[in-house]
């Protein structure tokens, strides 16, 4: 009696499971965020129709962790910042003025300095391509600030 108990509750369990309504991914993370990392970026960057290349990696001074470097069509280039937390990005983003300085330095840019941040993810562009722009915000959001 007590095995077709047993039985029973494991086929319970696994049928409501089975039947349960599958949760997206935001669901189970509760963070409107998810999903942003770099390869999801340079996913959605190509099926926007942009040509996106891997260039390496770079450090900076005013950011914590090192950065990917991707080359954007054939004029832009953006510094892809990944962070542990998105209170470790939120702390870098603050950093940055809205004159393109990052906390006491003023870089010499090589382009227009758009910066972005949604989640753990701080992304540099340094362009002016406005299909580049648009696809960056419809995956990132509006920047925080431009120069």
């Amino acid at each position: 009696m007590i095995r077709r108990m047993f039985l029973f509750s494991i086929f319970v369990l696994l049928t409501a499971e089975t039947c349960a309504p599958a949760r997206t991914t935001q669901e189970t993370s509760g963070d409107s965020s998810a999903g942003m990392s770099y390869q999801p970026l340079v996913d959605h960057l190509r099926s926007s129709g942009l040509k996106v290349e891997s260039a390496g990696e770079i450090e900076q001074p005013f950011f914590t962790p090192k950065a990917r470097v991707i080359r954007i069509g054939t004029t832009g280039e953006a510094q892809v910042y990944e962070y542990a937390s998105e209170q470790a990005a939120e702390a870098d983003a603050a950093k940055v003025k809205p004159d393109g300085s990052i906390g006491g330095s003023m870089p010499h840019w090589i382009a227009s300095p758009h910066f972005f941040r949604r989640g753990t993810l701080l992304v540099l562009y340094l362009g002016s391509d406005e299909n580049t722009l648009a696809s960056l915000r419809s995956f990132l959001g509006n920047e925080f600030t431009q120069r």
